[in-house]
């Protein structure tokens, strides 16, 4: 059991986030070393991705985010 100052940790009203910082690979080969389809992948807006992620949630799902800062 997790004590009582760890709950946020498992509560869906706290949701985590993992940033990855990755040189020298483009944002397809970085989707495809997470398993995920390239070409399946689309560009949305903030908000867009926000509901995304709402909606990952509900379902127990993951939204896997990927962009470039720089060269």
């Amino acid at each position: 059991m997790i004590g009582d100052h760890w709950d946020w940790v498992t509560s869906p009203r706290y949701p985590l986030w993992c940033v990855t910082f990755t040189k020298s690979l483009a944002p397809p080969e970085v989707l495809r070393r997470y398993g995920a389809e390239p070409d399946r992948a689309r560009t949305l807006a903030h908000t867009e991705a926000s509901d995304l992620y709402d909606m990952a949630l509900r379902d127990n799902g993951t939204v896997l985010r990927v962009g470039e800062l720089g060269e």
